[in-house]
């Protein structure tokens, strides 16, 4: 549910430009003595719907991960990359919070494709110590896919370039719900899309290379797939409720590849009295909110191919990390939106709600921990997880080492 205003991609795209420029001469400035590599392997391979994290299934225990304080807005500078040294605070704040919860991937969506990510994902592999790998992504403008293309190339060339290089890069999210009904049945527009996706794939052709679509009942995974030769594993957003209904039988007719739920959440609000305007929080710290993860969740095990290389799941991505105060009237103020969902716990969508944390003023802001995150914390812990998620080795297939340097 990542967007923005149509007022504001103009300022989004010159910012967008300023920022690499700027980031180059920089990066021109680094000395020598600051790229200092290791030795630390991440060998990522595709097999039929499993990925497989240095030869075993992986599953992502994911979080998407869009920090934008009170008061910021991911249209204006630094665009949502909260990833720089200008923002270690930040990130600092979350990554021991996010181990703490079992968390081992997160997706990213607004990230300068030249800047220095070095501190904030030498941070996340953690010397490989419960390392926390990374989805990247750099912005794609929806319906213009097809007539930027060559700009969206470029910068998702630079990208993979740039980062490939960490051991914590898992891979990359090709652009974020672009298939809109025209594009989607346009053949030209999996082509861009794919065209895209091969220059991550000449940079890093071992990574996990995805993108984050709308739900739309695999409509446009049956009508891509074919074009899509580039891409290794489809990734979905999905809000359809407590249950994921026929979800994995729609994708399984759809496509062979692994397929990645990139959001799922809820709005931690409700309404009193139906007030379209007035927002405050579920009951319980939003209990029922967990509640309904927590089912997801086990619907989710029971179709992951970790275990089952015949299921069609490698991970799941909870939207999201804390409450975005942007979305709606000014950053400064955390505003209801009205929109009724009668499949959510509070019975609204409010879009600056969604956090697994709230967040009130503070430098940084102050986490506000809600039920979600406790749940998740068993739910994601090495005994539950042993419990009831042990992979199966693959027996068809052995990664050759993948050597990646972390500068």
């Amino acid at each position: 549910m990542k967007f923005l205003g149509s007022s504001k991609k103009l300022y989004f795209s010159l910012a967008i430009l300023l920022t690499s420029a700027l980031a180059l001469a920089l990066r021109s400035q680094t000395p020598a003595s600051a790229l200092k590599g290791s030795n630390d392997l991440t060998r990522i391979r595709i097999n039929g719907r499993q990925i497989l994290l240095n030869g075993q299934p992986f599953v992502c225990r994911g979080v998407d991960y869009s920090p934008t304080p009170i008061g910021g807005d991911p249209n204006f500078p630094p665009n949502g990359d909260y990833f720089t040294n200008n923002y270690s605070s930040i990130w600092q704040r979350d990554l021991p919070r996010l181990r703490e919860m079992g968390v081992n991937c997160l997706r990213i969506y607004g990230l300068s494709t030249t800047a220095d990510h070095s501190a904030f994902l030498n941070a996340a592999w953690n010397g490989g110590n419960k390392p926390i790998y990374v989805l990247l992504s750099s912005y794609i403008e929806a319906g213009a896919v097809i007539s930027k293309k060559a700009t969206w190339m470029d910068n998702y060339r630079d990208l993979a370039r740039n980062h490939k290089r960490f051991p914590a890069v898992l891979g990359y999210v090709v652009g974020n719900e672009l298939n809109n009904e025209r594009d989607r049945a346009n053949p030209q527009f999996w082509k861009a899309l794919d065209s895209i996706a091969q220059k991550v794939k000449i940079e890093d052709p071992d990574s996990v290379i995805t993108t984050g679509l709308v739900d739309d009942g695999m409509r446009a995974i049956a009508l891509g797939d074919k074009y899509m030769d580039n891409l290794n594993t489809w990734g979905v957003d999905i809000y359809r409720g407590k249950s994921f209904g026929s979800t994995f039988s729609e994708y399984k007719s759809a496509s062979n590849k692994p397929l990645l739920i990139l959001e799922l959440g809820f709005p931690a609000s409700q309404h009193p009295n139906n007030a379209p305007n007035v927002a405050v929080e579920l009951p319980n710290n939003a209990q029922s909110v967990a509640d309904y993860l927590e089912n997801l969740w086990n619907e989710f095990l029971q179709n992951n191919a970790a275990t089952n290389p015949n299921n069609v799941a490698s991970g799941i991505f909870l939207f999201e990390w804390t409450d975005e105060w942007w979305k709606s009237g000014t950053p400064n103020v955390q505003n209801a939106t009205a929109k009724p969902n009668a499949a959510f716990p509070g019975g609204w969508n409010d879009e600056e709600w969604y956090g697994i944390n709230g967040i009130s003023p503070g430098n940084p802001n102050v986490l506000q921990p809600r039920a979600t995150f406790f749940r998740f914390k068993q739910l994601w812990s090495a005994t539950t997880l042993r419990k009831r998620l042990t992979p199966v080795p693959s027996k068809r297939l052995t990664p050759a080492p993948r050597k990646r340097l972390s500068y």
